[in-house]
This record gives structure tokens, sequence and C-alpha cells, in this order.
């Protein structure tokens, strides 16, 4: 852990790395891996993650998506996009509210999210493996809390996106 307001070799031992840095490198390594994994989709994670949303939590506006997954509205219109020409959603006028359009997942969709729980599972058992139950348990009680420390934040208290548990 750094002590001083100065870096140096020393700290970025495996002993003594920062959890920020820790988590920054766990994270774009996870990237690459799953990018690996999901080649034959022709979609990136964060598409994946989309149509997972959508699964979870039905249809909703691109606004709402937004919020969800913590990206800009006019990046979400890209994976929307992108993930239209793909045939893993439609987008349909709301029946309520004939000005607005909500993203559908479609059956392809559906397809292909049930291929991508192999992908998952793969990355979770490569990421927790020689990890007992209780660590496994351990490391997402850490990590959830980790989450809702931030969104206790201030700066995400005005953030327009929520926490993608949130109803």
């Amino acid at each position: 852990m750094v002590k001083s307001g100065k870096f140096k070799c020393e700290d970025f031992s495996r002993e003594n790395m920062p959890v920020l840095l820790l988590l920054a490198q766990v994270g774009h390594m996870y990237k690459w891996y799953v990018g690996n994994l999901m080649k034959d989709t022709q979609m990136k994670p964060g598409q994946a993650g989309i149509l997972v949303i959508l699964q979870m939590m039905g249809p909703m506006s691109q606004r709402e998506l937004a919020d969800r997954v913590h990206i800009t509205p006019p990046s979400v219109n890209v994976a929307v996009q992108k993930l239209e020409k793909l045939g893993y959603v439609r987008k349909e006028q709301d029946e309520k509210d004939q000005r607005m359009t909500k993203i559908h997942l479609t059956d392809s969709g559906e397809k292909t999210i049930e291929n991508m729980h192999d992908i998952i599972q793969r990355t979770e058992d490569t990421l927790l493996k020689n990890m007992s139950t209780e660590e496994k348990i351990l490391c997402r009680r850490l990590l959830l809390q980790m989450s809702d420390n931030l969104f206790q934040e201030k700066a995400f208290r005005e953030m327009p996106c929520k926490s993608p548990f949130e109803q």
C-alpha cells in the first residue's frame, strides 16, 4: 500500500499493489479474455451486457438502458444499432407512449444469451480457480460492498445512472 505521496518501484510488488490498480488490471485482463471467447458472436462484452439487462428487466428505452449499463446514450445507440443488425434486438414504439421507442430482445438474442452462459461460466471458473467456497463467497461480498460504497458517494448520487440491481 502506498503510504507517502510518491510512488516507488517497491510499491508495485504483488503484495503492495494498490487495490485500485489490481482492480484495473483484473478488469483489463477479464475484458480481453471474454472478448477472445466471444469472437464468434460478433459482439463485444458490453453489447452482451445489454442483452442480459434486456433479458433480466424486459424492454426499455435507450435512455433507461444507458442508465442500467452506465454508458452514455450515444454509446448505447451505437451498440443497439449493431445488435439490431445482428438480429438480437428490435425497436418498437411503446404501446402507452407512441413518442417513446423501446428496445426488445429477439428470439435470436435470447438464444445468443443462452450461448453466453457457457462463456460466463468458463470465465467465472477461470477467475475463481483455486479459491475455496468461502473465498468465492467473500470475493463476491467484497465486490458488492465496493459497488455499494461507490454508489453511496455523492458523485454517484448525482449521476443519472442507477445501480444495475435497482428496480
